[in-house]
C-alpha cells in the first residue's frame, strides 16, 4: 500500500485514554502526520465544542480533497465519521480505525473528573455517557469500513489488545470484555473462541 495516503482514528470515549496512546505512537516516531484532537482545538484556540467540531471538519474534508494524511481523534458518536471512512476509502486512503474503551461510561465519566481536578479539560456527565453509549453503537459499523481496526480495553492499569480486524474480518481475538460483546455478537462474529494461551502464557 506503499504511497497511499492514510486516514488513522483513534476513537473511544471521553476518558478513554484516546490522547495518551496517540501521545505514546508519535513519541515513538509512528503517525508522523497532522493530528486533529477537537478537544485539544477547542483549548487552544478558546472555541466552543461546536466551532471546534466545524473547524475539525472542515480541515479533514481538506484533508481528504487533498490525499494528505492525517490522524483524527474521536469519540465515533457522530455519523460524521463513519461517512468521513467512507469518503476517504473512495479517495485511495488506507484507512486504520483504533478504538479504546475504559469498561464503562461510570469509569469515563471518573476518568474525566479526574483529568479534570489535574487541570485537563472537562465535558459534561451526560454527554460522556451519551457518547461512551453512541461510540460503541457505530463500532461495528466503523470496523467494517476500514481496511484495519484495533480493539483496546483500558479499564485496568494498562492498555490491553482485544482484537483486529482487517477488512472487516477478524483476525486477532486475544480476550472478550464485557463491553465487546455486544459489537462482536453484531459483526456476527461472538461465536469465534478467544485465542488458546500459549505454552509460555499457561
Amino acid at each position: 500500500m506503499a504511497g497511499k495516503p492514510e486516514m488513522v482514528m483513534v476513537c473511544g470515549s471521553n476518558g478513554a485514554g484516546k490522547t495518551t496512546l496517540t501521545n505514546a505512537a508519535r513519541a515513538r516516531g509512528e503517525y508522523n502526520m497532522p493530528f486533529l484532537d477537537p478537544d485539544e482545538i477547542a483549548n487552544r484556540e478558546k472555541l466552543s465544542p461546536v466551532e471546534a467540531g466545524k473547524l475539525v471538519a472542515n480541515t479533514i474534508k481538506g484533508y481528504i480533497e487533498n490525499k494528505e494524511s492525517f490522524i483524527r481523534e474521536s469519540t465515533l458518536s457522530a455519523k460524521f465519521d463513519l461517512r468521513m471512512m467512507q469518503e476517504a476509502k473512495a479517495k485511495g486512503f488506507e484507512t486504520t480505525l483504533i478504538y479504546v474503551c475504559n469498561g464503562s461510561p461510570d469509569t469515563a465519566v471518573a476518568r474525566v473528573a479526574q483529568r479534570h481536578a489535574d487541570g485537563g479539560h472537562t465535558v459534561p456527565e451526560e454527554d460522556i455517557r451519551r457518547r461512551y453509549a453512541r461510540g460503541l453503537d457505530n463500532l461495528p459499523e466503523a470496523i467494517k469500513l476500514v481496511d484495519k481496526a484495533i480493539i483496546y480495553d483500558n479499564s485496568g492499569e494498562k492498555y490491553k489488545e482485544v482484537a483486529t480486524f482487517e477488512q472487516g474480518k477478524l483476525k486477532i481475538h486475544e480476550f472478550t470484555p464485557e463491553w465487546f460483546k455486544k459489537p462482536l455478537d453484531a459483526l456476527k462474529v461472538h461465536a469465534l473462541q478467544t485465542r488458546p494461551p500459549s505454552a509460555a502464557e499457561s
